[in-house]
């Protein structure tokens, strides 16, 4: 999916790939309005995805919850790198958070080791 973003606002729309009758994963940095998870889910919908998920390192969610009310995302995966604290608990239902503790923890002993 291209994304073009000016002056906070995100254009671009083009879904290289052939998503029609497949499961699309979406991967993203973060999410913070959600804007443009939801432009990418919208996009592979109408190219005829089966199921769409959708995934990103880290959850600010600071603006509304269209995201998490959209029916477009089967999951939406994220770590817990920013606990969704913003975001109403009855919407953390959608959510399925990773814990990368350990992962983070290997990833320093490594490279800083005793």
């Amino acid at each position: 999916m291209e994304k073009y973003r000016s002056n906070d606002v995100v254009t671009g729309g083009m879904l290289i790939g052939q998503v029609k009758g497949r499961v699309a994963i979406i991967v993203d940095d973060l999410i913070s309005t959600g804007g443009t998870l939801l432009r990418a889910g919208e996009a592979c919908h109408k190219a005829g995805a089966r199921q769409i998920y959708a995934a990103a390192a880290h959850g600010l969610f600071t603006g509304g919850t269209e995201l998490l009310a959209s029916p477009l995302f089967e999951r939406i995966v994220l770590t817990d790198s920013v606990p969704p604290f913003r975001l109403p608990p009855d919407l953390h239902r959608r959510l399925d958070i990773l814990d990368s503790t350990e992962h983070l923890a290997t990833l320093l002993a490594e490279e800083y080791p005793c």
